[in-house]
């Protein structure tokens, strides 16, 4: 887990790229994100962290949280259906996992850990998450988590 000095600050300061304001025509997801920027980490909700990730917005200053909720809840939901959070996770560019083999292997771990779920549970509740699931884990196991960039 992070430190809570890194929960307490929000992608805005992490990333030190200060945005100009969305626009009042911008759409919702932009004025969402936009404003999303500038909450401290840890105040992000499930939906918070989902939409960011999705638009792949402050990723890496946020993904370690976004383990943290996924851990203690496969399939911890935002606004949309079960899982929408690990669907947001597992759908990063590969290059999110390139970069960190401790940060592979949670999401990895997570991974495996939601499929015995899903697939205890028959699959009924998020059979495209469980889809999103195998293929997540078949791409990555050609992957050296050794390997750094």
């Amino acid at each position: 887990m992070a430190g809570s000095e890194e929960f307490s600050q929000s992608v805005q300061d992490i990333e030190g790229d200060v945005w100009p304001a969305a626009a009042p025509e911008d759409t919702y997801l932009v004025r969402t994100v936009h404003r999303m920027r500038q909450v401290p980490i840890g105040e992000l909700d499930i939906e918070g962290l989902r939409i960011m990730l999705s638009q792949n917005v402050g990723t890496t200053a946020i993904l370690s949280r976004a383990l943290d909720q996924l851990e203690a809840n496969l399939l911890a939901a935002g606004h949309f259906y079960p899982g929408d959070l690990l669907w947001a996770v597992l759908r990063l560019p590969e290059e999110r996992w390139s970069d960190s083999a401790e940060v592979l292997a949670r999401v990895r771990g997570i991974a495996q850990r939601a499929d015995v779920m899903i697939a205890e549970k028959g699959g009924a509740q998020v059979p495209e998450l469980r889809g999103l699931v195998l293929k997540f884990l078949s791409d990555q196991s050609e992957v050296d988590p050794g390997r750094t960039h």
